[in-house]
């Protein structure tokens, strides 16, 4: 089973397979205080500090495999896909 989607550039892609959430992560690990450039981070200088996780700035995405207009198979990642082809992803992943 293939799709058709569009890149950012209008071109159509044949979609040949979807591995879902491939790129970017569920939660990060952050420090309350501030970190100066350079700093280095180790162990002990979480002591005494508040550490927690936060939402990614980064969301997850999928990465597409795709046969691009020059025929070659190519990989991509979601947000490459024109927002409105987006839902053919979804269905095919």
């Amino acid at each position: 089973m293939s799709a058709i989607v569009r890149d950012r550039s209008y071109s159509p892609m044949i979609v040949l397979r979807v591995d879902r959430d491939y790129y970017g992560s569920s939660q990060e690990l952050a420090v309350h205080r501030d970190v100066r450039r350079g700093e280095a981070i180790r162990s002990r200088a979480y002591q005494g500090e508040e550490v927690f996780f936060t939402p990614p700035k980064v969301p997850k995405q999928h990465r597409i495999l795709a046969y691009d207009r020059f025929g070659s198979p190519t990989y991509m990642k979601s947000s490459e896909v024109l927002p409105a082809d987006l839902h053919i992803i979804e269905k095919f992943a």
